[in-house]
């Protein structure tokens, strides 16, 4: 099970629509180690409900700081190695 963790400020989400998510505002968050094809990282996720349709949805502000390179034809992610990933990996694989 994923251990979460209250916020200490409570916030509104506003869904791709424009309109306030349906499940009230976002009360708790999660760290979690997250690896896409070769490059892992370290993040703070928001935990809200999405619905069956959706597992995860990515801000504008987690995209622009990942700084991924985004292939929409073919819908795949690509996150660049940093040193600190590369940290992360190692200490993945030792586990």
């Amino acid at each position: 099970m994923i251990q979460t963790h209250r916020l200490s400020k409570l916030f509104k989400v506003t869904t791709t629509h424009g309109s306030l998510s349906q499940n009230g505002p976002i009360t708790y968050y999660c760290v979690l180690t997250v690896k896409l094809y070769e490059c892992a990282m370290i993040g703070k996720f928001n935990v809200t409900c999405l619905g069956r349709r959706h597992q995860i949805l990515l801000g504008i502000p987690w995209l622009h700081a990942m700084d991924l390179l985004i292939c929409w034809k073919a819908g795949t992610l690509f996150l660049p190695h940093t040193p600190k990933s590369d940290l992360v990996e190692e200490d993945i694989d030792t586990e």
